[in-house]
């Protein structure tokens, strides 16, 4: 990989900028590399896409789901739904809010299940 000092550095210090920062890097280092070879600036190109959409489609959701207790499917349910009614707004408050909706049902579900166990021995206990 030509210059792959600075290409490195590029995409590193630009992924540090939420959303926009991956693409912004993209660009000129994708340029860089295409001077040198234009074949490897395809390759490139291909690798960083194929990377940032294995990072924010499968390795954030995972990551911010351990984080607030929810599944990264929960994750990505959350800020679809979001940015869906309420746009970039909506998406930031998604994940937490879905995280407390995950855990009201988890108790509401788990208080049933007890009070349906207790009920069944105290009914045996009648007999």
């Amino acid at each position: 990989m030509p210059d792959a000092v600075l290409v490195s550095l590029i995409i590193g210090m630009s992924n540090l900028v939420p959303i926009v920062g991956p693409i912004v890097g993209c660009i000129p280092t994708t340029l860089i590399v295409m001077m040198k070879s234009p074949i490897q600036g395809l390759w490139f190109l291909a690798l960083v896409i194929l990377l940032q959409q294995l990072e924010n489609n499968i390795l954030s959701p995972k990551i911010i789901g351990d984080s607030v207790g929810i599944g990264g499917l929960w994750v990505m349910i959350a800020i679809i739904i979001g940015g869906g009614f309420f746009g970039v707004g909506g998406m930031i408050i998604a994940v937490p809010t879905m995280g407390v909706i995950y855990h009201l049902f988890a108790e509401y579900i788990n208080n049933k299940y007890d009070d349906k166990r207790y009920s069944s021995l105290i009914d045996d206990d009648k007999r």
